[in-house]
């Protein structure tokens, strides 16, 4: 019987950790089992392994991170469930709020250091390529991601990638109109991108969409963080508008 209930069960163990999540106004506290965060996540088992003041005191402090992100981490953390819905006839500014949470909740999880909570959040995302709000939502949050992300982050090329091939001129129009000032690296990968496109034809003579080119990335780990480790998906499924299809080979 123990055996039959061993599958997927978690191990949380007995012991509890607060964090202290945000600063002033902003700041919230949580309560997570330290076993369950420590496995998931190499700074929290860095944090309390070793002769921190973190380890003595139980609390962990999160300083410049955001609460609503941090929540939905220990949502995911207990549930292996991304708990992230777009209402489609909620106003524009509720929409764009989800996708700040997403991006934050990523930037978390690169602090965390968590790379399936990471890869998780990445494929929600992709999930969500197809509505433009969202593409224009993210890419309006580029400063941020470029300001805590390495150059190398696949965060920054998936924000690339939605801008090349999702965006429309209208969209940039809106931009440029708000006045709105994106990172010099982003705007060369973008320029990059768009002559990569335009140089790469099909041998039938048929330019790929934006829409045939995400559907056919979909459910592939291109932007996963796990490189040759395993891929969440075998544990994890999200419940956004769409759920997550299984990894390509």
């Amino acid at each position: 019987m123990d055996d039959c209930l061993s599958h997927n069960r978690l191990d949380m163990g007995t012991k509890v950790i607060a964090v202290r999540v945000g600063s002033n106004k902003a700041l919230k506290d949580f309560t997570v089992h330290e076993a369950l965060v420590r496995k998931s996540s190499p700074f929290f088992e860095k944090a309390l392994a070793q002769d921190w003041v973190e380890s003595q005191s139980r609390i962990v402090k999160l300083p410049t991170m955001k609460p609503p992100a941090f929540q939905l981490y220990v949502q995911w953390l207990y549930s292996s469930r991304l708990y992230l819905r777009i209402d489609e006839k909620s106003k524009l500014v509720d929409r764009s709020k989800v996708i700040e949470c997403c991006i934050n909740a990523y930037l978390l999880g690169d602090y965390l250091q968590d790379i399936a909570f990471k890869d998780t959040l990445i494929d929600l995302i992709l999930e969500w390529s197809s509505m433009m709000y969202v593409l224009q939502a993210a890419v309006l949050l580029t400063k941020d991601v470029y300001a805590n992300t390495p150059e190398d982050s696949l965060l920054r090329q998936l924000l690339v990638d939605l801008s090349v091939w999702g965006i429309s001129p209208y969209a940039w129009k809106i931009s440029a109109d708000s006045a709105f000032e994106f990172p010099n690296a982003f705007l060369m990968g973008v320029v990059t991108g768009q002559s990569k496109r335009l140089s790469d034809i099909d041998p039938s003579g048929v330019k790929e969409t934006g829409y045939s080119h995400f559907k056919k990335i979909k459910g592939t780990c291109i932007y996963h963080c796990h490189r040759d480790g395993p891929c969440y998906k075998s544990d994890v499924q999200v419940d956004g508008k769409h759920s997550t299809t299984p990894a390509k080979k």
